[in-house]
């Protein structure tokens, strides 16, 4: 049977149409959840994946990497300083090949009262993907020491910047950070079924050419 050169159009227009608004990012505010138990925080991941960056050596996990004023791997662990003046910060970024948007998940165990004492706390902005930052409002606290901090968003995000936070008194915050955990957002139906439109009129045309 023949299918006339119009409704072909218009099946395409359909089609694409649906894919666009299956694959439309979300216009909801994001909101982030800060944990300071790493079990908590495992089960609040849409499924319990994560990765883990142990600091063993000098070479990161496949697509993670970072941006740092002073920051280093030393001893085992990532040791650094955050100020404001000078200047000091640092940037995670997460750029892995098979994570399709970001992550949606960062933590870690972190010591800011060992190292040179109690400094100013540390504040964390996540950069959304493709959307904008947005600062975490709980600040990683001055007087943790060995013990887990991290956060949980409902919107994908690639990068997590550090900087001086606002406990005052001037000082800049030393720290050592251990164990860092990143896990990816499940994917959603919408997004599976969106993806599978397209994949669908991609082997439609090249049925058709093959054809003739």
């Amino acid at each position: 049977m023949k299918t006339s050169r119009s409704f072909c159009s218009a099946l395409i227009a359909a089609s694409c149409g649906l894919s666009v608004l299956v694959l439309a990012p979300k216009a909801d505010a994001t909101n982030i959840t800060v944990f300071t138990d790493k079990q908590a925080w495992i089960d609040a991941l849409d499924e319990p994946w994560f990765e883990t960056e142990d600091f063993e050596d000098q070479t990161l996990n496949p697509g993670v990497s970072v941006i740092s004023t002073v920051g280093e791997i030393e001893n085992g662990v990532w040791s650094d300083q955050i100020d404001d003046n000078p200047l000091q910060t640092t940037t995670w970024k997460f750029d892995q090949p098979e994570i399709w948007d970001g992550i949606n998940a960062w933590g870690g165990i972190w010591d800011l009262a060992g190292p040179g004492g109690p400094g100013s706390n540390i504040a964390a902005t996540v950069t959304l993907f493709m959307d904008g930052q947005q600062l975490i409002d709980q600040e990683i606290p001055s007087t943790l020491q060995g013990d887990f901090w991290g956060f949980v968003s409902d919107t994908p995000f690639d990068e997590v910047m550090l900087t001086e936070g606002n406990l005052g008194g001037g000082f800049r915050e030393t720290y050592t950070f251990d164990d860092m955990v990143y896990a990816q957002p499940a994917p959603e139906p919408s997004s599976i079924l969106g993806i599978f439109v397209l994949g669908t009129l991609g082997a439609g045309s090249a049925l058709k050419r093959k054809k003739k």
